[in-house]
């Protein structure tokens, strides 16, 4: 598949996708909460795999990308994320595209921790059609410069769109260490 090119038109166009994803999500996130989530296929991810589910998909998607900050493998992660993915990161702001996000966020980040892991058990996910959200907490072991190390517990969000290839991307993420307690 040919990248489109990153225009003026093509980031605005990115940009209302992301906002209308976003509605989506909060939207699905809502009738999870209200306890009306099964009408839109949102379930908890743990336990057996269903594929095309979203509990399925989202599993798939969580441990092939834990798989790749472990191994700080970029080029496998690439994979799972559109090319005008919009993240927000524990290191950086708001990145704006692929490229972006490897060099603003997963470049300073992954070579510092180690043991990263997504907690399948307490993710959750929703679906409508080929729109998906996940939200899932995470933990990681942070290095200090001094060569100590610390917990580095977190949580993230992700939207993911279904290509026309059938592969989930994320054309979003979110990802934030937990708020740090006296």
């Amino acid at each position: 598949m040919i990248p489109k090119p990153h225009g003026f038109g093509t980031m605005l166009a990115g940009r209302a996708a992301l906002e209308r994803a976003e509605v989506a999500m909060v939207a699905m996130v809502a009738r999870v909460v209200r306890g009306r989530g099964d009408e839109m296929g949102n379930a908890a991810v743990g336990g057996d795999d269903m594929a095309g589910s979203a509990a399925g998909v989202a599993r798939a998607w969580l441990t092939a990308m834990h798989t790749c900050v472990r191994a700080i493998d970029y080029d496998g992660a690439r994979a799972l994320f559109r090319e005008d993915v919009v993240g927000f990161g524990t290191y950086s702001g708001v990145l704006d595209g692929l490229d972006a996000l490897v060099a603003g966020q997963w470049s300073n980040v992954w070579p510092t921790i180690r043991d990263f892991t997504f907690r399948l058990d307490e993710a959750r996910a929703g679906r409508d059609g080929a729109l998906l959200w996940i939200a899932c907490p995470w933990d990681s072991v942070g290095t200090r410069v001094d060569g100590t190390t610390f917990e580095r517990p977190g949580r993230m969000s992700v939207v993911l769109t279904c290509g026309e290839d059938g592969r989930w991307c994320a054309a979003h993420t979110h990802f934030s260490l937990y708020p740090v307690t006296a």
